[in-house]
């Protein structure tokens, strides 16, 4: 399993009703996980926690807006200007420094991504050059703590939406009956996607 898998192969199993002793398709519902994962960070950005090392963005603007969010923490920050980085202090209530990070509007132990070049507790622009931002994005530490969460329950729908295609049903053709095979046409219902729909940051998707 991923390590930004939103659920353990017990959980997976659980799901959709295969014994924890059940190894045939454990291949393919591993793969299932990880597509209904990557499904949910891409709508709801991510879920858990992850590196990103050295993300790039253009100066001389008034802030920047990290890729990934929301974000648990932030490593370091650093401009690059002709060949020479200078390496930022996070402004505190009780420090000043070199950069702000703003926090979460819904989640105060977390970041939303918007970072502030500061200079003694005031904005400045960010400087002509390139800066690089090494941070922790995602909301829980781990895959076991997703379990309970709205984000959990999102998942399981959606494994359970994607195994219908390993389902035989019965389909009425005439005042016949035989076996079919459904397949889902998206990686995440309606019903996920109305889970999770205050957290959407790609309306695109929803």
């Amino acid at each position: 399993m991923a390590a930004t898998d939103l659920l353990s192969l017990d959980d997976a199993k659980s799901a959709v009703r295969v014994s924890a002793s059940h190894t045939l398709h454990a291949d393919r519902l591993e793969a299932y996980v990880s597509a209904v994962s990557n499904a949910i960070d891409e709508l709801v950005g991510p879920v858990v926690q992850r590196t990103i090392t050295g993300e790039r963005h253009e100066g001389g603007t008034s802030e920047i807006r990290l890729r990934r969010t929301p974000v648990s923490s932030i490593t370091t920050v650093k401009v690059w200007q002709r060949g020479t980085s200078t390496t930022l202090t996070a402004e505190t209530l009780s420090a000043a420094g070199g950069y702000y990070a703003e926090p979460h509007e819904d989640d105060p132990s977390l970041l939303c991504g918007e970072l502030y070049r500061r200079s003694l507790w005031s904005s400045i622009p960010w400087e002509c050059g390139t800066v690089e931002v090494t941070y922790v994005a995602g909301r829980y530490a781990n895959t076991a703590a997703v379990a309970g969460t709205r984000f959990h329950t999102a998942a399981v729908l959606a494994l359970q939406n994607l195994w219908q295609g390993m389902a035989d049903s019965v389909a009425v053709v005439n005042e016949y009956e035989g076996p079919t095979t459904a397949f889902p046409s998206v990686v995440l219902p309606k019903a996920s996607r109305d889970l999770l729909w205050d957290q959407i940051q790609y309306r695109g998707l929803a």
